[in-house]
């Protein structure tokens, strides 16, 4: 099931194209995984990737794909994954009001507007859930650009998370960022952050 159309967003030199993944994505998506987790600490991961077979990947893509909120999102430039996000309602049900999302983009593609268009397209789907009414993601502390970006988008810290990461001799602890989504009745706007 895919309810998030495909779209572009047009760029001075390229074009973005924002769409679902499918099981056919799932090797260039583990090979993103490696690319990304050596270009930046503020992953779970390094350059090792994320421990998946192809097929593991292809199953956990058609399995998100099928379900009735879960999503993913790439960010392509020129047949190129520039982003990869995801988005994960908590399984139980006193929790199911909650969403966590992921966001990544490729260093080549930094400061190019990918994060706003991902962050866009990633609010705009939750407020239309009329399930999720809270949305949060985990954010090293010293990824200043990203807090600066969930900020634009309405999040506030929430929580302090000491020792988050332990990465070679670095401690690093982390932000919970949370959006609250206000009434029902306002759910029809669509977020715009510049």
């Amino acid at each position: 099931m895919n309810n998030s159309a495909d779209h572009s967003v047009s760029k001075p030199k390229d074009s973005i194209i924002i769409r679902t993944p499918q099981k056919e994505d799932a090797a260039a998506i583990l090979e993103y995984c490696k690319i990304i987790g050596g270009e930046s600490h503020n992953l779970t991961f390094g350059s090792e990737g994320i421990d998946k077979s192809i097929e593991e990947e292809q199953k956990f893509i058609e399995d998100t794909n099928k379900h009735p909120i879960n999503r993913l999102w790439i960010a392509e430039v020129d047949g190129e994954i520039a982003s990869f996000c995801d988005l994960f309602v908590a399984p139980k049900a006193r929790m199911a009001h909650r969403a966590g999302f992921g966001l990544s983009v490729r260093k080549a593609f930094w400061h190019q507007g990918i994060a706003t268009a991902m962050m866009k397209e990633i609010m705009n789907y939750a407020k239309a859930q009329s399930t999720i009414a809270i949305i949060s993601i985990e954010v090293i502390e010293d990824n200043e650009r990203a807090i600066a970006l969930y900020e634009r988008f309405g999040f506030q810290k929430v929580a302090y998370l000491k020792n988050f990461f332990h990465i070679q001799e670095q401690v690093l602890g982390a932000y919970i960022m949370e959006y609250e989504f206000s009434e029902r009745s306002d759910r029809n706007d669509f977020i715009t952050c510049n």
